[in-house]
């Protein structure tokens, strides 16, 4: 039993079951708790796999940049306030990451200015890198997964479709088409044996280009896309040409030259010309770029994280409204 945990209020519902915000009651700090009740008519073994899966690697590995686990547990049971219980499975306790999902911090407000892009950037590589030093490749990068803490540090997450770089036959490559279909690289799309580490640095590749257009840079990486096909045939002054314009239209700022050639390195069609994690690193966008100070971006996410908030509590009211209005017509 989660008998030292206090549960406080479900934070999200999903494929990931529900996850809950709590209290463990020795020592005040706050964790999330991902729970599946066993009456739960979703949970096949696959989906048990997979969580089973996140709960064995999260237990080996710890990282600042990494959404660390605490404790799991196969098996528990969760009493309620009215003195009822039923049985959870799969049950994950790990960090508690406040500050949310990056994915809000762009929804809400925009696309960020290239230095504060570079300084949450430069911590998904430190996160990412030390992920690939295990052995391993995340297979879901995006910014739903990329999390922020109360003090606006990157913190990666959601390990479910986590792989061995080495591959299945120790052979270096994965053949599972797996991940979310928009940030997914073209060789997983084309049903290809694929290297875990270029795909990632593709959906990583993807994750900058939005935070600092506020834009995806396509909606598949494949040749039917109109934007995509730029890429592949070299017709890249046409493709930033469109997307400065919408950016500048808006009000927002002229991509520099350092961060335009990285992205295409990182969007790159052929995995073996691909850049490399480490390259990245030594790239001059991120190497000799500009950085703020740690008091700038931390107002910057402050704020951000207000309208978040704003935007939270109007769509939780409009929720209400809606429910109200079925239950008066029922």
């Amino acid at each position: 039993m989660l008998n030292n945990y206090e549960l406080i209020k479900t934070i999200s519902t999903g494929f990931g079951g529900k996850i809950k915000l709590a209290r463990n009651t020795e020592n005040n700090t706050e964790v999330a708790i991902q729970i599946h009740r066993l009456d739960d008519s979703s949970l096949d073994q696959d989906r048990v796999n997979v969580f089973q899966n996140e709960a064995k690697l999260l237990s080996q590995i710890f990282h600042e940049r990494i959404l660390n686990i605490i404790d799991y547990h196969a098996r528990s049971i969760v009493k309620k306030s009215d003195g009822s219980q039923y049985e959870i499975v799969c049950v994950t306790i790990s960090e508690f990451a406040k500050g949310g999902e990056l994915f809000y911090y762009i929804k809400n407000n925009g696309s960020f200015k290239e230095r504060h892009a570079r300084h949450l950037f430069n911590q998904m590589l430190e996160g990412l890198q030390y992920l690939h030093s295990q052995g391993y490749c995340h297979r879901d990068l995006k910014p739903e997964n990329i999390l922020l803490t109360e003090n606006f540090d990157v913190k990666i997450s959601d390990f479910g479709f986590v792989g061995p770089i080495a591959g299945r036959s120790n052979d270096g490559f994965l053949k599972t088409k797996l991940g979310t279909l928009p940030y997914q690289a073209p060789e997983i799309n084309l049903n290809l044996r694929y290297r875990g580490e270029d795909a990632d640095v593709f959906s990583l590749g993807i994750i900058l280009f939005i935070m600092v257009t506020g834009l995806p840079p396509f909606k598949v990486a494949d040749e039917s896309d109109f934007f995509y096909k730029q890429i592949i045939h070299g017709k890249t002054a046409e493709y930033w040409a469109y997307f400065q314009n919408c950016v500048q239209q808006s009000g927002g700022q002229t991509f520099s030259e350092n961060f335009m050639g990285l992205i295409l390195k990182m969007l790159e069609f052929h995995p073996d010309k691909r850049i490399k994690l480490q390259q990245i690193r030594e790239h001059s966008w991120v190497a000799s770029g500009d950085y703020p100070l740690l008091d700038e971006i931390r107002v910057e996410l402050a704020k951000r994280k207000a309208k978040n908030v704003l935007e939270a509590q109007k769509a939780n009211a409009l929720k209400k409204q809606q429910k109200a209005k079925y239950r008066n017509l029922r």
